[in-house]
């Protein structure tokens, strides 16, 4: 049983039971771990980054 004081319209089915679905944002004020920077993987590849940081000792 999901006992909530939040009010809602919408709702998630989840193994033929029925809940009640509530939504958040996540901010600097809710999130105790929320810093606000995301790390940047994309930029480069990892086989990049691996020479980069450790291609000094390859040679």
């Amino acid at each position: 049983m999901v006992v909530s004081t939040i009010q809602t319209d919408r709702t998630i089915e989840r193994d033929g039971v029925t809940y009640p679905y509530v939504t958040i944002d996540v901010s600097s004020a809710s999130h105790p771990y929320y810093t606000g920077k995301q790390k940047e993987y994309a930029k480069e590849g990892s086989t990049a980054r691996f020479n980069k940081r450790f291609g000094h000792f390859l040679k």
